[in-house]
Formats: structure tokens, C-alpha cells, sequence
């Protein structure tokens, strides 16, 4: 039975295997935050901190098995910050998800009341069209939160199973 080294034809593919390798066991050790339950008061609020929670423990994690398995020198933080996404779970995308329609949301709401408003600019027609901006941004929203607490309930399942 050859050997594995000597299987490798240069150096360059036994280093990208053992990154990929490496990557892999990244995903494999990543555990998620506990669960969080949602609580009274506005959802909106609510639902922003616990996904800001989520994705924060996110790259936190990942960083620190980043280290552990030394993807530090192939990983620069500093040129992208998008780094830590392929190492998300599935239910850390969807709080990604509810994190950017509530920024739409928030930037919609912003053209309607506040330094940035456009309403006054706007004739009756120009005002509806803003508030059914809004109430579809608001519908979306709304959704990708049905979908990170599904996410995050099928988890919790799983973890007390």
C-alpha cells in the first residue's frame, strides 16, 4: 500500500487538501448559541438582538477553531469581512437573513418619517407607493423571522432529543 505522502504529486495539492480538510472539520465542530426564547415587547427589537447574537457567536466561534486547526495564514479577516459565512449553520443564515430585511426596513421607514423622509416630496400617489414599500419590506421581514425561529425550534428539538 503506497504511501499518502508519497501519493501527493507536490506540495501545493497536499496543502489544499489539507485545508479543505481542515475547512471541514471548521464546519463539523461548529455548535450553536443556546436557544434564546423571543419574549414579550416588540418583535422587531427582539428579533434583532437575537439574531446580532446569533451571528456574532458565529464568528466568534469560527475564529477560534480557525486557530485551533491553523487556517489562520489561508483566512485574512482584515481583507474580507465576509470570512466567517461558510462556516455558518443553517440557522445562522436565516438570522442573516432577518438581520437584512430589517435594515431595509428600517432605511424604508426612514424615507417615510425622519431626516431622510421623502413624504413630503411625494404626491398622494408617491406616499402610497412608499408605505406599500414598506408593507411588503414589513411582510418580508416578518417571514424571515417565521423562518429563523423554524430554523432555531428545528435545533432546540434536535438538542433536547
Amino acid at each position: 500500500m503506497p504511501n499518502a505522502a508519497a501519493d501527493c504529486s507536490g506540495h501545493k495539492r497536499c496543502v489544499g487538501d489539507s485545508i479543505v480538510a481542515a475547512r471541514e472539520r471548521v464546519r463539523a465542530e461548529r455548535t450553536a448559541l443556546p436557544g434564546q426564547a423571543f419574549g414579550g415587547g416588540d418583535l422587531r427589537r427582539r428579533a434583532i438582538a437575537a439574531c446580532t447574537a446569533e451571528l456574532e457567536h458565529a464568528e466568534r466561534e469560527a475564529l477560534e477553531l480557525v486557530v485551533r486547526h491553523g487556517l489562520g495564514a489561508f483566512i485574512d479577516r482584515r481583507a474580507d469581512s465576509t470570512w466567517h459565512t461558510e462556516f455558518r449553520l443553517a440557522h445562522e443564515h436565516a438570522a442573516a437573513l432577518v438581520l437584512n430585511w430589517a435594515s431595509h426596513l428600517k432605511t424604508q421607514e426612514g424615507l417615510i418619517v425622519g431626516p431622510w423622509s421623502r413624504w413630503h416630496l411625494n404626491d398622494r400617489a408617491g406616499r402610497r407607493a412608499l408605505l406599500a414599500t414598506r408593507r411588503r419590506i414589513k411582510r418580508g421581514f416578518l417571514a424571515t423571522v417565521a423562518a429563523y425561529r423554524a430554523a432555531r425550534a428545528v435545533l432546540d428539538a434536535q438538542a433536547a432529543a
